[in-house]
């Protein structure tokens, strides 16, 4: 139903030749419904193409090979073209795997945690920002860490979540990376 609305308040917009000026009855669409009326309407393809150049970037970081290596490699999915491609963000300087990692809208990526090659729990992280040529280390978390979520949160700051410990306990650790990645805070733990 909404997505109905949506299309025709969009061939309203394509007739009045006003799609940037109503930007907020476009952001209404999904990257789905995107991808969707870009391939119907040609009216519509420049500016969903650019659209969804525009969000985000998913990126895989690092993580296991199938025969349990950890690796230093970094894809990217450009939503535009729904192709992974590698050396857009360079490799990891060394292997990781169960870390966390997580991509901001304006191309930075952070990574922390996690195992190195030799499969040690370490609590090192690292930052690449858009247009750099390498990553950059971080401040280290409070604690060795794996196997924890971070979230990209909407004012430029991480949030890691949980995770296990070096001795495979599981933590209510709660932490955040400031916006200029200057150091880590501890918020209030997990409940459980």
């Amino acid at each position: 139903m909404a997505f109905q609305w949506s299309l025709a308040a969009l061939e309203t917009l394509m007739a009045e030749d006003q799609m940037d000026q109503h930007a907020a009855v476009l952001r209404a669409f999904s990257v789905v419904e995107l991808w969707r009326l870009r391939r119907v309407c040609r009216a519509f393809h420049r500016w969903g193409t650019a659209a969804l150049a525009a969000l985000p970037r998913v990126a895989v970081v690092g993580g296991e090979t199938e025969d349990e290596q950890a690796t230093a490699s970094v894809e990217v999915l450009d939503l535009s073209t729904l192709r992974w491609s590698s050396g857009v963000v360079p490799a990891l300087p060394e292997p990781r795997d169960a870390h966390a990692a997580c991509a901001f809208g304006d191309g930075r990526v952070v990574v922390a945690g996690g195992h190195d090659p030799d499969g040690n729990t370490v609590r090192t992280a690292l930052q690449w920002v858009r247009g750099a040529a390498a990553w950059v280390p971080l401040p280290n978390l409070a604690e060795k860490r794996r196997n924890m979520p971070a979230v990209a949160l909407p004012d430029g700051r991480a949030m890691l979540i949980g995770g296990r410990d070096h001795r495979h306990r599981d933590l209510a650790l709660v932490e955040v990376l400031a916006a200029d990645g200057s150091g880590w805070s501890a918020l209030a733990p997990l409940g459980t």
